[in-house]
């Protein structure tokens, strides 16, 4: 294991698939395993093991002032806020992007909207190839689309998560999972924290709401 401190992020999303990532459950079964109790809490065990080495945080800006100021060895973190440290402040940090987590965000229209024209027109400006690019040359998170990749800075493109070799280690988050299952996996979460030790849930007493 490797030793050190370690900072993470204070919410249950991306640390139980990490988890059960360094249990050795393949990255196609993490979704499956964690919807069961046992998977649920095996994932609990491995934080156990590393608990009293955590250092949480919650706000994006704190990874890299933790990672430079020698207070973890390693720490999750967003790719854009390491960029902005390297590039603004010179910060000696590089990513380790083998089981990076996957994340998106995306455009919608509200259903009825009377303003539907100027919404598609918006989206459209939005996703302007050179526009995309020009984004991600100012934080470096990925284009949404493939046009876009080959119009980024040069000096960026290192630190972009979403070029071939690095997608291919990557878990896309499944949303529809913790759309069903937050809830309880929050609560776990919580108990975990205050109590320090695994809790079994039951996924059943949901309901599937």
């Amino acid at each position: 294991m490797f030793p050190g401190r370690r900072g993470l992020r204070q919410v249950p999303e991306v640390n139980l698939e990490w988890a059960l990532i360094a249990d050795g459950v393949p990255a196609d079964q993490i979704y499956s395993t964690l919807e069961t109790a046992q998977g649920l809490d095996r994932a609990f065990d491995m934080l156990d093991s590393i608990k009293s080495e955590i250092v949480w945080w919650n706000r994006g800006s704190e990874p890299p002032s933790l990672l430079s100021s020698g207070r973890v060895a390693m720490s999750s973190a967003w790719n854009g806020r390491i960029f902005e440290a390297v590039r603004d402040r010179g910060a000696n940090l590089e990513i380790i992007w083998d089981g990076q987590m996957w994340n998106m965000d995306a455009w919608s229209i509200p259903k009825g909207t009377d303003r539907l024209v100027e919404a598609r027109a918006f989206i459209k400006f939005a996703l302007d190839p050179k526009r995309l690019a020009e984004q991600s040359s100012q934080v470096a998170y990925g284009p949404a689309r493939r046009s876009s990749a080959a119009l980024v800075r040069e000096e960026v493109k290192p630190f972009l998560p979403t070029s071939d070799a690095r997608a291919a280690s990557a878990l896309r988050i499944d949303y529809e999972w913790w759309a069903r299952n937050k809830p309880v996996v929050d609560a776990a979460f919580r108990a975990w924290l205050e109590e320090g030790r695994s809790v079994i849930f039951d996924f059943n007493s949901l309901d599937g709401n």
